[in-house]
């Protein structure tokens, strides 16, 4: 099935906003924003990679209430959208990876792949209910569903985005908040547009997963993505002594603290 697609304008002034903010920030380079900055990418970075990615949309280790309930706000200051339209266009894009009913299909191309899929909004009517079939566990939970509100999700950022500014000052908000939110979103989108076009592969997948060393780091080892898609439910993404996964590895820290189980 062919999806049409139309500018999304609230999207497409947001994604804007951010980059502009983001570099008016960068014109005010302080110790305390460069700390903010990588205090708050560790916190929203793992909020998407182990949160929303590893745990939520494929349930690769359990956690108690919680602990799942902590993932799911680190998550939502990442501010990708709510949990619920995640965790669902990501369960999508694994199941027609790299097809025209992938929401972020590479095959239309780098750019699409990495963010011009989000500046857009399907048309067809079939993507709502695909949207609700592919995240019926997040609609169940009520604490996840209420969090996928839309005034709690921006009221969260809006507050972080206060007590920054109140306690520590401008600098670090601007670094903690919209210089962060940029870096974020590329090295999220990276997965779905470079890590689907250069790198190697250890797996013959039906789709153009590839892994990707580069960013291994930056994305806490999600950047392993052939490895992903050939074992979507796996816990670990680094299949290689030289592959590191830094997800996996907080992971078995969490094990060994009888947090995590798998």
């Amino acid at each position: 099935m062919i999806r049409q697609f139309s500018i999304n304008w609230p999207v497409f002034i947001w994604i804007t906003v951010v980059h502009l903010l983001a570099a008016v920030g960068l014109l005010h380079p302080t110790k305390k924003g460069l700390v903010a900055l990588v205090t708050m990418y560790v916190i929203t970075g793992l909020g998407t990679s182990l949160g929303l990615h590893r745990y939520f949309s494929h349930r690769s280790f359990e956690l108690p209430k919680i602990a799942s309930y902590v993932l799911a706000v680190m998550g939502t200051l990442a501010l990708q959208n709510t949990i619920l339209f995640w965790v669902a266009y990501h369960r999508m894009h694994h199941a027609y990876s790299d097809t025209n009913d992938d929401p972020h299909n590479s095959k239309r191309g780098f750019w699409f792949s990495h963010m011009g899929w989000i500046l857009m909004k399907p048309t067809s009517p079939i993507v709502m209910s695909q949207k609700s079939r592919f995240a019926k566990d997040i609609i169940a939970d009520p604490f996840l569903s209420w969090l996928s509100k839309l005034p709690v999700y921006l009221g969260i950022q809006i507050t972080l985005i206060t007590l920054l500014w109140t306690l520590f000052g401008y600098e670090v908000m601007m670094w903690g908040v919209w210089v962060r939110l940029c870096v974020v979103y590329h090295n999220t989108w990276i997965i779905n547009s470079v890590c689907h076009k250069w790198g190697y592969r250890n797996y013959e997948t039906k789709d153009c997963s590839r892994n990707n060393l580069i960013f291994s780091i930056s994305s806490f080892g999600d950047s392993f993505h052939n490895n992903h898609h050939a074992h979507p439910e796996s816990t670990k993404h680094g299949h290689h002594w030289w592959e590191l996964d830094i997800n996996w590895y907080i992971i078995l820290l969490l094990k060994k603290f009888k947090i995590a189980k798998f």
